[in-house]
């Protein structure tokens, strides 16, 4: 499963991600960000919605998902509710309710691939559509 072996992982800090964090292109770096931060899947970060947001409780309501555990309320960080406040601004100058709409029609989400997150942020891997600190390990896709 794994090309290298666990023992030659490297663990590395919370922090260090942020160096790379500043170094990509938006809105990746604000996806990534909201990723590290709450640990939600691309899709769902894509799919934020205006109205599934409440900074009053600092959560955001993710109402899609198979499961009735993937529909859920997830805790903002201060870091991710900024974010979405200066995004939430955006998109109402946009007229969307989406946080990241797509270029091509902002009454739609963006849509990206997961392996351009990955390539954005080198230190940062990609595990079940999760983003793991963790950059010596290399996953067989």
């Amino acid at each position: 499963m794994f090309r290298q072996s666990l023992d030659s992982m490297q663990v590395i800090t919370f922090d260090e991600p942020a160096s790379d964090l500043a170094q990509a292109s938006q809105p990746l770096r604000d996806i990534a960000e909201i990723m590290l931060d709450t640990g939600m899947r691309p899709e769902e970060v894509f799919r934020i919605n205006a109205e599934n947001i409440d900074f009053e409780q600092m959560t955001i309501f993710n109402p899609f998902g198979k499961t009735k555990a993937a529909r859920r309320a997830i805790p903002m960080t201060d870091n991710v509710s900024s974010l979405l406040k200066r995004r939430l601004k955006e998109a109402e100058r946009q007229a969307t309710p989406f946080m990241f709409p797509s270029p091509n029609n902002v009454q739609t989400p963006i849509r990206t691939t997961v392996l351009k997150i990955a390539r954005a942020l080198p230190n940062v891997v990609l595990f079940r559509s999760h983003l793991v600190v963790a950059p010596t390990l290399d996953l067989i896709p």
